[in-house]
């Protein structure tokens, strides 16, 4: 939604745009009733009424000190790093089911203002996350080891779903900002 909606929003600028993060079901009734003309799901929809395209790829990575035990692997596995503290910002939203399921032992210690947590990563020697969305920024902040968890899980892709009968409004949407 950080690339997303501004992109909408310069494509639509005569329509109000709202974002919700609802469950699935929602998602998919509100679109059937004209409630949302857009929504993106991890995966496509398999019905005649929805147009699915590929919109791009997250990968999820993990941050930490450079004394940290596993700082000079190439990747790592949620497993491995199971029962670790984790400092994880609290809108992470879609990555925070998939970090508590994949790593039931850990503990995440969150922070919800982005400043205060770039600066409790930047003077801490616990492990955080990032995703490819914010790397560049946040890597040039910090003097930590990034390093990419290798699970299936870790890479996520997404989609914009939206009825057939408006494959021509979004046409120059979906192909000006894939995101890859």
């Amino acid at each position: 939604m950080i690339r997303l909606l501004p992109r909408v929003s310069a494509r639509f600028p005569d329509i109000t745009i709202t974002s919700e993060v609802k469950d699935e079901s929602h998602l998919l009734l509100g679109l059937a009733d004209g409630t949302y003309q857009l929504i993106v799901l991890t995966h496509m929809v398999d019905d005649p009424r929805y147009q699915s395209v590929f919109y791009g790829k997250k990968q999820l990575y993990l941050t930490m000190d450079y004394m940290h035990p596993v700082s000079s692997y190439p990747s790592v596995t949620f497993h491995e790093m199971d029962g670790q503290n984790f400092i994880m910002y609290s809108e992470v939203r879609v990555w925070e089911a998939i970090v508590r399921a994949k790593m039931p032992h850990a503990k995440f210690f969150k922070q919800s203002d982005r400043e205060a947590l770039s600066a409790l990563t930047r003077y801490s020697s616990l492990p955080s996350f990032l995703s490819n969305f914010t790397l560049p920024e946040q890597v040039k902040e910090t003097n930590r080891a990034v390093i990419p968890f290798s699970d299936p899980e870790a890479t996520l892709s997404f989609y914009l779903i939206y009825p057939k009968a408006s494959i021509e409004r979004f046409r120059a949407l979906t192909e000006g900002i894939k995101m890859g």
